[in-house]
Formats: C-alpha cells, sequence, structure tokens
C-alpha cells in the first residue's frame, strides 16, 4: 500500500485487521508460534519472500560448518584428553588444560598476534595459503559472513541477503 492510502483512518484500521494487530499481544504469539510449528515463519520484510525458503537456502552450508567445527572440536578434544589422562599431572597436562580453558574463556582481541603468528607459520609450509587465511581475517571485522559458495561474494549487495 502507498502511504498516502494509510493516512485515512478507516486504511490505518483496515491494515491493522489484516496484520492481526486488534487481536491482544499473548493470542498473536500463540498464533504465530503454532505457525512457527508448522514451517511457517511469515514473509521477509526486506524480500517479500518466504522466510521458510530463505533459511531453506542457507541450511545446508550452515549444517557443514557446523559439522565440520564439531568433528574438529572433537577430535581436538578426544585426542588432547587422551594425552591429558596419560600425562596425567605433567606439565602437558597443565599446557593443554590452561590452553583449552583460555581459549574458551578469552576476548578474541587477545589472541588476534598469536593467530598472526601461528597463521604466518603454517603458510610458509603450505604456499598460497597467506592468501586464504588473510581474506578470511578480512572478513572477521565484518558482521556478516563474506562467502558465498554460490558466487555471490562479499559485496554491498550481497551484504543484504546474509
Amino acid at each position: 500500500m502507498p502511504p498516502e492510502s494509510l493516512s485515512t483512518p478507516e486504511a490505518k484500521e483496515a491494515m491493522r485487521e489484516r496484520l492481526g494487530l486488534n487481536d491482544p499481544a499473548p493470542l498473536r504469539y500463540v498464533q504465530w508460534l503454532e505457525r512457527a510449528v508448522q514451517g511457517d515463519f511469515g514473509y521477509s520484510l526486506t524480500s517479500r519472500k518466504p522466510v521458510t525458503d530463505m533459511i531453506m537456502t542457507r541450511l545446508p552450508n550452515t549444517l557443514l560448518l557446523v559439522g565440520t567445527a564439531m568433528i574438529f572440536s572433537i577430535i581436538v578434544g578426544i585426542s588432547t584428553g587422551i594425552v591429558s589422562a596419560v600425562k596425567q599431572y605433567s606439565i602437558i597436562d597443565y599446557l593443554a588444560t590452561f590452553f583449552f580453558f583460555l581459549l574458551v574463556v578469552h576476548p578474541r582481541f587477545l589472541f588476534e598476534p598469536v593467530d598472526d603468528l601461528c597463521l604466518r607459520g603454517a603458510t610458509q609450509l603450505v604456499p598460497g595459503l597467506w592468501r586464504f587465511f588473510a581474506q578470511s581475517r578480512e572478513s572477521r571485522a565484518r558482521p556478516y559472513p563474506s562467502f558465498d559458495p554460490a558466487g555471490g561474494g562479499a559485496g554491498l549487495s550481497n551484504w543484504r541477503r546474509h
């Protein structure tokens, strides 16, 4: 509806009725929850597409990222746990415990210099790896992901999609 058509009280009331805003808030919430449980999240205000469709297009990449991170975390966690159990109360046990507790509780900016040093060392072993890590580190400053397997890349036009 054009904004000028909402200027009359009748048009405003018709809009409130169409959107269900005349119902009490608890009833609106229950109605929304019923639709959400059925997979109907409504339509996006910016793209006018069903939100469920937008979620489903991004779900495979999200699951890939979460699955990869989980597998990596399990492998590192179990192997560190085994080493710490075998070398219980040793310097290795204490260092591993300290390091992983520190990783869990630290603010991100504390390890930026350490990350840079580690990445530079790793990239000397594998040529071309530094470019990949440099690009990924640049994307950390952005609040939205810059990688799009479909080829969208990072940019203002792609920013709104995330």
